[in-house]
């Protein structure tokens, strides 16, 4: 909860810092990287809600983009709800569903080419990660998933190497999931199934171009 509302914060602060900016458009840089918020709308019902148990939590996004010509970028980049728990001497730190996106992506400026339009296409990789201390630190992943997706939004430039986008992503692929074995009465298996991948809706992103 505490970590959503600096986030927040951070985006009123760093916007209203760049727009006193000297007046350039920060596209023309063949580099950068973001963070933020993968889905507004699930973001914006916690700070409205009792965020204290594992059911309210946000996804984060982290992206990296290399120009390779033209405007078409090599992009990269990964989505996760980030879980904390803390029980006495156990502390347990969980990526759960995070979603590792490797593509390729295209641009067009609109207006007064402080927008820009993008699009492209990612393959996906998803797996839940867990760090885990009790007497000793080890890590487990599990419900693993892949597939391919494509990628559309919208980015304002509000300085020389600052600018704002929104993102929405859509996949398909197979994915790993609990299911119940009636014949067995042991714990449930992991399975794979057809599924869909939303890595990013609606996100709001912070990106510093260099």
């Amino acid at each position: 909860m505490q970590m959503l509302k600096y986030i927040l914060l951070s985006f009123i602060l760093i916007s209203s810092q760049a727009l006193a900016q000297e007046d350039s458009i920060s596209f023309n840089k063949s580099q950068s990287f973001g963070f933020g918020l993968a889905n507004t709308i699930q973001s914006g019902s916690i700070l409205i809600q009792d965020a204290g148990s594992w059911t309210y939590t946000t996804r984060y996004s982290f992206d990296y983009r290399k120009q390779l010509f033209g405007e078409q970028f090599l992009r990269t980049g990964f989505t996760s709800a980030i879980k904390r728990n803390v029980s006495g001497n156990q502390k347990l730190l969980e990526f759960n569903e995070m979603i590792v996106n490797l593509g390729f992506e295209d641009s067009k400026a609109l207006g007064n080419e402080r927008f820009q339009l993008f699009y492209g296409a990612d393959l996906l990789y998803q797996m839940t990660l867990v760090r885990a201390k009790i007497s000793a630190v080890f890590w487990q992943s599990s419900l693993f998933g892949f597939g391919i997706g494509g990628s559309g939004g919208l980015r304002y430039s509000i300085g020389p190497n600052s600018s704002l986008s929104t993102e929405l992503n859509l996949g398909i692929g197979l994915e790993q999931e609990f299911q119940n074995n009636s014949n067995s009465q042991s714990s449930a298996q992991e399975v794979w199934v057809f599924g869909f991948f939303m890595p990013r809706a609606l996100s709001l992103s912070w990106n510093y171009h260099f």
